[in-house]
């Protein structure tokens, strides 16, 4: 089974942020679509029909580059395995550092699950 849900970033510049799940992926439905991934060294500039898979785990930006952009953020859900479980783990360890020390101040979080 896949999910999709469509987002709208009405502000240029404001930044939404996400933990990636397992199998989740963006498109650009309308706009530019700027993509930062925790630990990357470069960020990404997405253009309408393109599509960026996530990196599992990570803690991903997302916002509009000079305009309003709306995404659609895909979910396929695979069956439970160990490396899927590895991935909850990790999640889980990332949170509870994210607990502990809030670096990046008031960025809204979306809420994907």
């Amino acid at each position: 089974m896949r999910e999709l849900r469509v987002f709208e970033l009405d502000e240029p510049g404001q930044a939404v942020s996400l933990r990636a799940a397992c199998g989740q992926s963006v498109k650009v439905v309308e706009g530019r679509l700027w993509v930062t991934v925790e630990g990357y060294v470069t960020d990404f500039w997405l253009q309408p029909g393109e599509v960026f898979a996530l990196p599992e785990g990570e803690r991903v930006w997302l916002s509009g580059e000079g305009g309003p952009a709306r995404f659609a953020l895909a979910a396929v859900s695979e069956p439970l395995s160990l490396r899927r479980l590895a991935s909850w783990l990790r999640v889980l360890a990332h949170r509870w550092g994210e607990w502990k020390t809030d670096a990046f101040g008031e960025c809204p979080r979306l809420s994907v699950r």
